[in-house]
């Protein structure tokens, strides 16, 4: 949600070939041999709070991708698109990180990899804010993965071996899972105040036992942000009262930063929070969470399921 807050102004009809990832389940393997084989893997790197990886894109040479599940489909650098084969399907308008009616292109590429994960005939958009984002990050940022074309598989974010890890999405791999010590397995609500990406999802939390659905935020490099009542969920006490203005999604505002005694996720509790106030905003009563915090797990989107996985990572 970092980059793309997207609205499409008109439909977009899949042309035929082009590889969508609807959300179907793969076939119960029950052989576990054959499901780690299907494995694949891709590097995850954290910087500064930013989860990025590796792709290629036409078998070219490997260039740095951002990792926000805010972003449906994989966006992409149009000056990297001119120097591969992308193939233009369409053109439509969008809203995208609060600005509205930006041009932008739909097409297919013949391949991207991220890792030992070959996506063929992908359905990609051009991102013409991807220059702004490099500079807002200060490092060259070529693109950005898009969760539609991994919902089908199992994905994990793994801090604890620093790797993005797909699965296939079958019996076998969903029991092994689930057999881990420390499971922890929440509902993924929708969210319907911030984005209109299918995988913007909510968790329960409790901050300082007050319970609240959380967005899940890999685009977030804070732990948690929040505009509801400072009072209500025991952070007003000890705020900062230095203002610095916030990006909310498609929203900006002014921030505050304060802290939260205890924020629990499930039977797991952590002390001390930073938690960023949002002090005005036209956004919806809203509550993130983001990669400071959520870096503590191991994180696995089962969207099929409609679950969140979650291994405390040991460290």
């Amino acid at each position: 949600m970092f980059m793309e807050m997207m609205t499409v102004l008109g439909l977009i009809a899949s042309p035929a070939g082009i590889n969508d990832a609807a959300i179907v389940p793969e076939s119960n393997e029950s052989d576990k041999t054959a499901a780690t084989a299907m494995i694949r893997t891709a590097p995850l790197i954290l910087i500064q709070n930013r989860l990025f990886t590796l792709a290629r894109v036409g078998g070219g040479k490997e260039r740095l991708f951002l990792i926000d599940n805010g972003c449906d489909y994989t966006m992409l650098d149009p000056q990297l698109a001119n120097e591969s084969n992308f193939e233009e399907r369409k053109e439509l308008l969008v809203n995208m990180s609060g600005k509205r009616g930006l041009l932008t292109k739909v097409g297919v590429l013949s391949s991207i990899s991220f890792g030992n994960l070959e996506l063929r005939q992908a359905l990609i958009r051009l991102s013409p804010l991807m220059k702004s984002l490099s500079r807002q990050l200060r490092r060259r940022i070529h693109g950005i993965v898009g969760m539609r074309q991994m919902a089908s598989k199992l994905t994990t974010i793994d801090f604890s071996s620093g790797r993005i890890i797909f699965r296939p999405h079958n019996k076998a791999t969903l029991d092994e899972l689930l057999s881990r010590p420390s499971t922890l397995v929440l509902p993924l609500g929708e969210d319907h105040g911030l984005g209109q990406s299918k995988h913007i999802c909510t968790i329960p939390i409790s901050i300082n036992g007050h319970n609240v659905d959380a967005v899940i935020d890999l685009g977030f490099s804070g732990a948690i942000m929040t505009n509801l009542s400072a009072g209500d969920l025991g952070i007003e006490r000890g705020m900062s009262r230095v203002k610095f203005p916030v990006a909310f999604g498609g929203f900006t505002g002014e921030g505050c930063k304060g802290s939260a005694d205890s924020v629990s996720v499930g039977q797991h509790t952590y002390r001390g929070v930073t938690v960023i106030h949002l002090k005005s905003s036209k956004a919806p009563p809203t509550t993130i969470i983001g990669v400071d915090f959520l870096k503590r797990f191991d994180i696995t989107f089962d969207f099929i399921n409609q679950q969140l996985i979650l291994h405390p990572v040991a460290s």
